[in-house]
């Protein structure tokens, strides 16, 4: 092959090659532009949604607000009005009924004087269920627009501060507590105390009768760097269908021979929510119970 044909063929081959290349950088800006474009109306909408989604919290915080007001001066002062004609029925009650005190009173007179007795009773029984559920209603509330105000929280001397306090607190004797190491988080002090306040507390209502109570605090961290904090409990346990319902105002669980108004569960979510984490249950009956709480290692 003639020489000139070898160093027109490489020449060639070079122009083709560069073509190439200059096409292949064409491409790749024109990619990185539809990429940067993309990420651009990427973060337009995200910042679109933001601001909606802050708009609809600031919303909701005054209709909880607004609601709050509502309830407190719509239900209780009904209610503090009729706990007051309780008394003057009563006053009632002895007025008329004073003349059959003895053994000459009659049936008529004894029946009537125990069906006023049960009427008034189931009044007042009736009045304070309703204002305590109206009073966690407002304590929902006022937890739904506290402020949140962050600080390094040391969750191992709270745990074991918790703890100790619970077995002052509770009426069973004999429960085993064990603490486990825990972290340091950023967080909210008062809502991680309310939190673990509310969970002890109910492990320990739930404890069986038949065998020594035991409840384990434990925390780990997670692959994404959240804080789980685990409550675990050798009770009851919970059944399948009803582990799902455990954390909605007023729902309570199996046999209800436990004082309260299904409102702790309730309160433990709302507080885990604000401080952006998330809270889930695993139950078995006659086995017991683990509530765990992930939260963010540093709540914003």
């Amino acid at each position: 092959m003639l020489p000139w044909m070898t160093t027109l063929g490489a020449g060639l081959i070079v122009a083709a090659i560069t073509i190439v290349s200059f096409r292949m950088m064409r491409w790749a800006a024109e990619e990185q532009r539809r990429s940067y474009a993309e990420v651009e109306r990427l973060n337009r909408d995200l910042e679109r949604r933001l601001a909606e989604r802050t708009g609809s919290l600031l919303e909701a915080n005054d209709e909880i607000r607004h609601l709050a007001d509502v309830i407190d001066r719509n239900l209780r002062t009904p209610l503090t009005s009729i706990m007051g004609f309780t008394g003057e029925l009563e006053a009632v009650r002895n007025s008329v009924l004073a003349h059959g005190n003895g053994e000459a009173e009659g049936q008529s007179m004894k029946a009537a004087r125990r069906d006023f007795d049960e009427a008034l009773w189931f009044i007042r029984s009736t009045v304070a269920k309703l204002d305590r559920l109206i009073g966690a209603i407002l304590e929902l509330a006022q937890l739904a627009r506290r402020e949140i105000k962050t600080e390094v929280v040391d969750l191992d001397r709270m745990a074991h501060s918790l703890a100790t306090d619970l077995t002052h607190r509770t009426d069973r004797p004999g429960i085993r507590l064990s603490v486990g190491k825990l972290p340091s988080i950023v967080s909210d002090r008062i809502a991680l105390e309310q939190i673990l306040i509310h969970l002890l507390d109910n492990a320990a209502k739930y404890l069986r009768d038949d065998l020594p109570g035991h409840i384990s605090i434990s925390a780990a961290e997670t692959e994404t760097g959240m804080i789980e904090i685990a409550i675990a409990d050798n009770g009851r346990g919970i059944a399948p269908g009803d582990q799902g319902a455990i954390f909605d105002l007023f729902r309570r669980a199996g046999t209800h021979t436990q004082p309260g108004e299904g409102v702790g569960l309730g309160v433990v979510r709302t507080l885990v929510r604000r401080l952006g984490g998330t809270i889930r249950v695993e139950s078995e009956v006659g086995r017991g119970s683990t509530f765990t709480v992930a939260l963010p290692k540093t709540t914003a």
